[in-house]
Formats: structure tokens, C-alpha cells, sequence
């Protein structure tokens, strides 16, 4: 402890034991002001040095008030204005300290507080990380610029809030990655059982290259920072474990995220060009495709795309993607599937090529669809990012073709509802629109029907066709079960 302190204070004081316990006393009244100036300190078991200590007190019972109270780190400053409750008895280890204040600071850096993740063992184990448990704190923040790792943050601004080893910051706002971010934090500090963070964050324009940029491109190599580009937007619900030396535990990380990307762009994506070699190694795709392969493969170099929308979810290390729809400027594809934090994926592809020609093909995979815009191609990517594995996808296509199947029974149902009011009490069996007001009427055409318009003699009875049983069974089984049920009371 260094520096000059300017002193006007008046003490009432009770030592319990002067002669062998100097240091055990009791502030019982205090009043007066204490200004320093170039104040430095440091604690005897921590590395942080806190310069240029400066500023105004004003003191009064066993509270301290502070006005422009300035301190200095080697890469972090700060402004306090507030008052402290309990100051002497915090001092003497005997109770705790109540803080409600303002912070005003141009840069923070955390990695100073935070200590660094790993130590040569010649310098002993690493500190585990503590929130003081005998701070109450209540402060309005207000910092420009605070870095953590390599990820920065400003422009910050909120409440700041610890008991009980729990600190939690309400009504976070600040930009970061060329976007902006609100939402609120907690932090735990469990101490040997370890830390977590909880929370809920909004945010908006997030630069999707600096995004990948700071965060080491999420420790993959599938898509880095120089092949995407982008602004997201959207959502997210985090819940974080971390060691008790605040290094994160990845199978405990969970996170749930609604997301828009848009302005989105993929540039020499390797993957891309793994398709392409595929499609040539296999012998169906090769002989159906082999002319556009080439003018393909250059359309998804640089593959653009307006908007996506999604709701992505990470648990025990793994992402994954529900099914969507991505249009872009080389094709339109549906994809989803999974990714783990080792590079493990299994993705699943479909789509058309709308300039090819519409027939059905038949290889040793199976039938390649058509759906009448192009032909389908179902395609899956396993195994891992560093070796992918790329398949026809069957599995796929049938769940495709089940699902119109189901679609198709729906419509028919629908138009037999709509034309011949059959299934009127199944309401899961929506009526056709129709968009044309005017009737239509069905001729339908029978071979004697000529000879019977001439036929003066008895008339016999006419067999019915095969379809017109089939329509009056549909028909008497939708009346009988429109048919209320009728119960005789005898008297």
C-alpha cells in the first residue's frame, strides 16, 4: 500500500485484547472525510495491482460514502460513485460488505480477474475462480468497451446485482460483433462444484464472419469465418457449466436458439465441392446429370441466400437442425441433420434441378423422383467433417413419398367431402375452396345407352358398373354413419 491520503476523521474505538490483539478492535462511531490521491495497492495473494487510486469519502457511523472514487488495473479503469454499508466490520473480517453505486468505465478487462485457463505445472495448480461471499452489491453499469477471451463487447449498460455468490446482470444491453444484444445473465459461483450461466438474450445484425472469427469458428472446419457471411437475428436460452476455474464443460452445455439469417452468403465452401465430386463418382447421378455437373459445381462457389429461418438446439455436444427450406441463388434445398462438437455430422439433402429433364429414372439406388418441378435428389452426408461420407438418401425419399401419399388421401377425402358431402361429421377433413363459382357437369358415357333410348319394349334393369358400386357403398356408409341413433321407451 502506497500513496497520500488527506485524513479528517474522528473515531470512537474499542480494543478487546491491546496487548496481545492489537488488530481485534471495533469501530463503534466514525465521522469525517478522507480524500487519496495516487493510492496503489495490492492484495498478498493476488497479482492484480490497483493504481491511481483517487477520490473523495465521506464517512459516517459504520457507513462510507465515495464520490469519483477512480482505480486503475494494467488494462481495466473505473469511476465509483455510491455508498458502502458495513464498511469496518467488512474490514475486519467480521460481517459483510452492502454496496449500491454506479460504475462508469472505459475498458474492462476480464482475463484479469478471471486468471488464465491453464498454468505450467511449475507455477503450482491454477486459482480456483470465487465470488467474495460476504458482498452484497447493487450497481448501475455503465462501460464502454469489456473484453473476455478474445470476444469484445461495448457500448454496455445495466444492473448489476451479487448475494450470496450469485451475480446477475438485468437489463443487459450492448453491441457486439457488429450487432446489438439485451437480455439478462446469472452467474453462479458454486466454488468447488463448479459455475453456471443462465440466461436470455436477444439479438439483432450479428455479423455471422466476425461471429465465427471470435469464437475460433466453434472449434469445427466445416464452415469457417472466410466461407460464410450474413447477419443474424433472433434469440437464444443458454445454460452454461463451467469447472471451478471457469473453463466451460461442453457436455453440459445446452442452448436453444430461434434463428433468421439474412443478406446470407457461402463462398468456396469445401463441402459444396464434395457434393459435386460425388455426384460424378456415382455411376446413376453421373449418366442423369454428367452436362450440368460442371456449370453446377461453379453456381455453388458462391451460393447467395436472402432469409432462413430456424430453431436450433445444442445438447450433450451436438447441434442439430430440424428440416428447412433454403433458397438460394444455385438451387433450393431442404436440409437438416446434426453436427457434434467433434466434427461428427449426419446431414440430410434434397433438391431439384429445374432446368433438367422431367422423367423418372431407375438406377441400382431406386427410383430418383420427379415432382413435376425438376428432378429430386436425396443425398445424406455422414461419418465426419474430415472424411464425409455421401450417399443416396432412400430412407429419405420414402418419408417423402409417405408423407404425399398421406397428403394425396387427405385431398381425396376432402373433394369427396366437398363434391359429394360424404365424411360430413369427420371434421379433421377440411372442404376444397372453390375457385370457380360455376357448376361443372359430368357426362359419363355407357355402351348400350344409344340402344336403350330406342327401346319401346320392357325395360330391364341395368347392371351397374364396377366405380358406381364402389360410390354407392362410400355414400351408404357416410349416411349411415350421419344417421343419429334412435331409441324406442316403451310406455
Amino acid at each position: 500500500l502506497s500513496g497520500r491520503a488527506i485524513v479528517d476523521l474522528s473515531f470512537v474505538m474499542q480494543f478487546f485484547d491491546p496487548q496481545y490483539r492489537a488488530d481485534k478492535f471495533e469501530v463503534k462511531q466514525s465521522s469525517g472525510s478522507l480524500r487519496l490521491e495516487g493510492m496503489e495497492f495490492q492484495s498478498v495473494n493476488s497479482q492484480i495491482i490497483f493504481q491511481e487510486i483517487a477520490g473523495d469519502f465521506r464517512l459516517q457511523g459504520k457507513d462510507v460514502a465515495a464520490k469519483d472514487l477512480k482505480v486503475r488495473t494494467l488494462n481495466s479503469d473505473l469511476i465509483l460513485n455510491g455508498a458502502f454499508k458495513n464498511v469496518f466490520a467488512y474490514l475486519e473480517g467480521s460481517g459483510g460488505l452492502g454496496v449500491i453505486a454506479s460504475l462508469e468505465s472505459e475498458k474492462i478487462d476480464l482475463n484479469e480477474f478471471l486468471g488464465q485457463n491453464q498454468v505450467d505445472e511449475e507455477e503450482g495448480p491454477i486459482e480456483q475462480f470465487e465470488f467474495p461471499g460476504n458482498l452484497n452489491l447493487n450497481v448501475e453499469l455503465d462501460i464502454g468497451d469489456l473484453n473476455w477471451e478474445n470476444h469484445h463487447f461495448n457500448t454496455i449498460t445495466g444492473q448489476f446485482l451479487m448475494a450470496n455468490r450469485k451475480a446477475t446482470v438485468n437489463n443487459i444491453r450492448m453491441n457486439t460483433l457488429g450487432g446489438s444484444v439485451i437480455g439478462k445473465l446469472e452467474v453462479h459461483n458454486l466454488l468447488a462444484d463448479g459455475n453456471v450461466v443462465d440466461g436470455n438474450l436477444k439479438f439483432e445484425h450479428i455479423n455471422l464472419k466476425q461471429l465465427f472469427e471470435e469464437w475460433e469458428n466453434f472449434k469445427q472446419e466445416s464452415i469457417k469465418s472466410e466461407h460464410i457471411s450474413g447477419f443474424a437475428a433472433g434469440d437464444i436460452d443458454i445454460l452454461l457449466l463451467f469447472n471451478p476455474y471457469f473453463s466451460i464443460i461442453e457436455e453440459k452445455i445446452y442452448a436453444v436458439t430461434n434463428l433468421e439469417i439474412t443478406s446470407g452468403e457461402l463462398v468456396n465452401l469445401p463441402t459444396m465441392k464434395a457434393i459435386t465430386d460425388y455426384m460424378r463418382s456415382n455411376k446413376a447421378l453421373k449418366l442423369m446429370l454428367n452436362k450440368h455437373i460442371n456449370g453446377f459445381e461453379k453456381k455453388l462457389q458462391h451460393i447467395k441466400f436472402s432469409n432462413i429461418v430456424n430453431t436450433i438446439e445444442i445438447k450433450d455436444r451436438r447441434m442439430t437442425i430440424p428440416k428447412m427450406r433454403i433458397e438460394t441463388s444455385a438451387m433450393d434445398v431442404e436440409v437438416s441433420g446434426w453436427h457434434d462438437f467433434d466434427n461428427n455430422i449426419d446431414y440430410h439433402f434434397s433438391f431439384r434441378f429445374k432446368d433438367l429433364k422431367s422423367k423418372v429414372e431407375t438406377s441400382e439406388f431406386g427410383i430418383i423422383e420427379d415432382d413435376g418441378l425438376g428432378i429430386v435428389i436425396y443425398l445424406t452426408m455422414s461419418g465426419s467433417i474430415e472424411n464425409p461420407v455421401y450417399k443416396l438418401d432412400k430412407q429419405e425419399r420414402q418419408e417423402e413419398i409417405k408423407a404425399n401419399i398421406e397428403q394425396d388421401k387427405s385431398d381425396i377425402k376432402s373433394m369427396l367431402k366437398t363434391d359429394f358431402g360424404l365424411f360430413k361429421k369427420d371434421t379433421t377433413i377440411q372442404k376444397l375452396k372453390k375457385d370457380n363459382k360455376n357448376e361443372v357437369e359430368f357426362i359419363f358415357y355407357d355402351e348400350d345407352s344409344e340402344d336403350d333410348e330406342f327401346d319401346e319394349g320392357p325395360k330391364k334393369k341395368k347392371n351397374k358398373t364396377r366405380s358406381s358400386n364402389i360410390f354407392d357403398k362410400l355414400k351408404s356408409n357416410s349416411e349411415q354413419e350421419e344417421k343419429e341413433p334412435q331409441i324406442e321407451i316403451e310406455k
